[in-house]
């Protein structure tokens, strides 16, 4: 992860700084994916694939296949929650589900599922998989301005997904 500025003439980046930078370094060759998206409270949080070794994701003391979150400045957040975050994370704050209001969706790319997750008092008090089958290489799940989920998958026959409320 790097920031840099344009300088006046916009055709070079000047001021680079390096708040973040993977080590050790791997050279398969494969799985370099990453999704960097800024919350608006100061952090930055940006995603690391397995860099081919799939193995080190499940490693949790390798920062491979994790969610990373540090401060837009650089360094670490106070309040960083757990590290064992799963590949994709939505909030429903939409109104096709309604009794899942407030529920986190959680996509785990391993397990090639989708749950659902119920936060009380800070833990996950309830968690129910949303699929009947497992989906191959699940890569995100969102929610939706209508409330409806969507799932990205990257598998050879993959795809966006929509899961939408029966009548």
């Amino acid at each position: 992860m790097a920031r840099a500025r344009l300088n006046t003439g916009k055709t070079v980046l000047i001021d680079l700084q390096v708040p973040h930078s993977q080590e050790p370094r791997s050279n398969p060759g494969r799985h370099y994916g990453s999704r960097i998206t800024f919350p608006g409270d100061g952090t930055v949080l940006f995603t690391i694939d397995d860099n081919g070794v799939r193995y080190a994701a499940q490693d949790l003391t390798r920062p491979v296949g994790s969610v990373i979150r540090i401060l837009q400045e650089g360094g670490i957040p106070p309040d960083n929650p757990f590290v064992g975050v799963p590949s994709g994370l939505a909030i429903n704050h939409g109104n096709a589900f309604p009794l899942w209001r407030g529920n986190l969706f959680a996509d785990f790319l391993r397990s090639e599922s989708i749950h659902r997750l119920v936060i009380e008092n800070n833990t996950v008090a309830h968690e129910e998989p949303l699929l009947e089958e497992p989906v191959r290489c699940i890569r995100d799940v969102r929610i939706a301005p209508d409330g409806f989920i969507y799932i990205l998958t990257e598998a050879s026959n993959g795809g966006l997904f929509l899961i939408k409320p029966t009548d």
